[in-house]
C-alpha cells in the first residue's frame, strides 16, 4: 500500500468551476520513470522479460535492474506476467517469484537454466473418455451447480438476424462437426464416491434444434425467444 512515486506540487491543477482537474495532474510513472538509471538487459532471457515488462505495464523501456512494482505493477499484472512467462518459456516461475526477484536480472535467474522453474509437463489428449478429474474452472461450475442446481447462469444468449435463405441441413453439419471437434462440449460432470468427475460422450448428430416461430406475434415470439434462452443447456 505504499505509493511507488511522490509527486510535489505548488498548487493542485482545478476545472475552471474550482473542482480538481484530474486529467492535468502528472503521471507519478513519468516522474519516476525519467528518474531512474537504464541499463540494458545482459541477456537474451532478459530481453524477454524486459520486452514483456514493457507491454504488460506500458513503458517504453525496461532495464536489466527495473523494479516491477516501482514501474506500476500490481499483483494483478504480476499474474498476468507470470501467465505470459508460461507461454513464453514454457515454465511456471509462479507470482511469488516476482515478489522475491521483483527486478528483471533476479527473475531471468528463475528462468529455464535455473533450478527453481518448474517445467510445465506437456499436454497430451486423454486416451479414454473418462471418468477425470475436474479442472479449477470445472470445479467452480460444479459448486455453483450444487447451490443452484438446474441454473441457467453461464447460458450466454445472443441472437442474430440472418438475411436470406438458410441451408438448415448445412447449419446442423456445421454444428456436428463443432460438437465432433470439442469436446468440451460433450463432457458432463457425475459423481463418483462423492467427488465430481467429467465423462467425455460420444459425438452425437442433430445438436441442432430448430424451433419455429413465424406464427407468433411479434411480442410473443420475443418473450418464447428469451424463455428458450434462459432453459438450462
Amino acid at each position: 500500500m505504499v505509493p511507488s512515486a511522490f509527486v510535489t506540487l505548488p498548487s493542485l491543477p482545478l476545472t475552471p468551476n474550482g473542482k480538481l482537474d484530474r486529467k492535468a495532474l502528472p503521471s507519478p510513472e513519468a516522474r519516476l520513470r525519467t528518474a531512474r538509471s537504464y541499463v540494458a538487459p545482459a541477456t537474451p532471457a532478459e530481453v524477454a522479460l524486459a520486452s514483456l515488462w514493457e507491454e504488460l505495464l506500458n513503458v517504453p523501456v525496461v532495464g536489466r535492474n527495473d523494479h516491477f512494482f516501482e514501474l506500476g505493477g500490481h499483483s494483478l499484472l504480476a499474474t498476468q506476467l507470470v501467465s505470459r512467462i508460461r507461454a513464453r518459456f514454457g515454465v511456471d516461475v509462479g507470482v511469488r517469484a516476482l515478489f522475491e526477484s521483483p527486478t528483471v536480472a533476479a527473475l531471468a535467474q528463475r528462468l529455464p537454466d535455473a533450478p527453481e522453474a518448474n517445467a510445465l509437463p506437456p499436454l497430451r489428449p486423454a486416451a479414454t473418455p473418462g471418468p477425470h478429474p475436474l479442472s479449477f474452472a470445472q470445479q467452480r461450475l460444479w459448486f455453483i451447480d450444487q447451490l443452484d442446481p438446474g441454473s441457467a447462469l453461464y447460458n450466454m444468449p445472443t441472437a442474430l438476424r440472418l438475411s436470406g435463405a438458410v441451408d438448415v441441413p448445412a447449419l446442423q453439419q456445421a454444428f456436428d462437426e463443432l460438437v465432433q471437434r470439442h469436446e468440451a462440449l460433450r463432457t458432463t460432470f457425475e459423481s463418483h464416491d462423492g467427488e465430481p468427475r467429467q465423462h467425455v460422450h460420444p459425438a452425437p448428430t442433430g445438436v441442432l434444434s430448430v424451433v419455429d416461430l413465424t406464427g407468433l406475434p411479434d411480442d410473443a415470439r420475443e418473450a418464447e425467444a428469451v424463455r428458450l434462452a434462459s432453459e438450462d443447456a
